[in-house]
């Protein structure tokens, strides 16, 4: 509701400076003052954003809802599967269903997101292949596919910064503190969702197990433990296959323990990690935990899976790229979407906080260098006042302390490039002084000469006077 928004950036003076950690604090509160009403919140998120906010201080107040919702009067894609199967539709009813289904949705990717649950729900409802061919629009694949390509271009250019929060090092200290005598908290499960590279709706069905060498397609000779139960598998890889286990924690024992450890929660604790009727995991309530660090679940899974190529020391991209689709469970040699999860920058995982800040501090004065002397520089200066308030951070410093620091830094620049107009502005002068210091030298040698030719009708004494005159000028 807009409202709702208006009033509460009124009442608070927010602007587009201000802290997702100062935002996390009314998240609750926001979120009790609004319907549970997905056009409602869409509203009041649209509001905020015309009202300055950026889209990522606009999901730390109003964290993404689980899926599930659904326009009024529409069926749950579940209802329009079984529908299709128990009538028996023809490719063409199907087709109109579809094309209606995936226009509906608020942007191309939902749209295509929609077509693909439903051809996985007709699957589910033995549907036959004709029929699921026939949920294919070729127009909204095509444009989806072109918006998250451009997506992906911008994400491999700037990166993703993490809260220091879920750097490796901080994770594998909690991790290491955790007693499984106790209950876990939402917080341990965060962590053991990074360290297993999990969706949401893998935790009450992952299994991690040994197993014995076998001639099947799926087993790789280099690994000895493998996953099942993951949440995502396709028809064309074998439903359920076992996958080779890879995570963050290299002693895949004490990486099942604390699977175990989270799963035993759930009836008490995690209910909401439990699939609904329509197969969809309530993620809000993880949501809610991350808000204060800026990132919802969907993260979760990105940052685990790089922390796993870290661990295992991968020496190159290609490397790397490998690690992380092991970790994800997806099948290594095909194009899949793990690409978008080597985009987290991040400090090397072996670094000290002492070295981290002097790495920090090496790298600002560099810039702060090069923006001293433009034609050198490779830095503009929002680079400089994003790395000014990372280091703010890294040192304990408040918003304001770097507010502060970035406002004088600008004064400094400012001073300096005053300096050098006039350093520019004496140096033409001093080129003029020299000119007409060689003119004069120029009349003095040569003005008998021009007396003598009758180019001049006054005598060498008023010449000699005049120039004097103009040289003090």
């Amino acid at each position: 509701m807009a409202k709702v928004a208006t009033d509460f950036m009124k009442r608070h003076n927010w602007t587009s400076e201000t802290p997702l950690s100062e935002l996390a604090k009314y998240t609750e509160e926001i979120d009790n003052s609004l319907k549970d009403d997905r056009k409602v919140r869409f509203n009041a998120k649209t509001r905020f954003r015309q009202l300055g906010l950026t889209k990522e201080q606009v999901e730390v107040l109003i964290p993404i809802r689980p899926t599930g919702k659904r326009e009024e009067g529409r069926d749950t894609v579940g209802k329009i599967a079984q529908e299709i199967v128990e009538k028996d539709y023809p490719s063409e009813k199907i087709k109109q269903i579809s094309y209606d289904l995936g226009s509906s949705a608020p942007n191309p990717v939902a749209g295509s997101s929609r077509l693909t649950l439903l051809r996985k729900k007709l699957q589910d409802h033995g549907a036959d292949h004709l029929k699921k061919e026939a949920t294919k629009i070729p127009h909204i694949t095509t444009e989806s596919n072109k918006i998250q390509a451009r997506r992906l271009v911008l994400d491999e250019d700037e990166g993703v910064d993490w809260p220091e929060h879920f750097l490796l090092e901080p994770v594998q200290e909690r991790l290491e503190k955790c007693d499984f005598s106790l209950s876990p908290s939402k917080e341990d499960l965060v962590d053991v969702m990074i360290m297993l590279s999990m969706r949401p709706a893998d935790v009450a069905t992952l299994r991690i197990d040994k197993y014995e060498a076998s001639d099947e397609i799926w087993y790789d000779p280099k690994y000895s433990w493998y996953c099942t139960g993951y949440s995502k598998t396709k028809e064309e890889t074998g439903v359920g296959e076992p996958r080779p286990f890879l995570s963050m924690e290299k002693n895949p024992v004490r990486a099942r323990e604390f699977l175990t450890w989270i799963q035993k929660a759930i009836p008490e604790k995690f209910t909401f990690l439990r699939k609904n009727k329509s197969g969809i995991v309530n993620v809000n309530p993880i949501n809610l935990i991350l808000a204060k660090h800026g990132i919802t679940s969907k993260k979760l899974r990105k940052i685990g899976a790089d922390h796993a190529s870290r661990t295992h020391g991968g020496k190159n991209d290609s490397r790397r790229q490998r690690l992380r689709k092991l970790a994800c469970r997806q099948v290594v040699g095909r194009d899949e979407s793990v690409q978008r999860y080597g985009i987290m920058n991040d400090l090397p995982c072996n670094c000290s906080k002492a070295s981290q800040k002097n790495q920090h501090i090496e790298y600002i004065t560099k810039m702060v260098t090069d923006q001293n002397h433009p034609s050198d520089s490779t830095f503009n200066e929002q680079e400089v006042i994003r790395y000014t308030k990372k280091l703010a951070q890294i040192f304990g410093l408040d918003e304001q302390h770097a507010e502060v620091y970035t406002a004088l830094s600008g004064e400094n620049r400012a001073l300096a490039k005053r300096l050098d107009d006039y350093h520019s502005q004496h140096k033409k002068l001093k080129k003029k002084v020299k000119r007409l210091e060689e003119r004069v030298k120029w009349l003095d040698d040569n003005v008998d000469e021009l007396l003598a030719m009758g180019h001049c009708n006054c005598s060498k004494k008023s010449i000699n006077t005049s120039s004097e005159s103009s040289s003090s000028e």
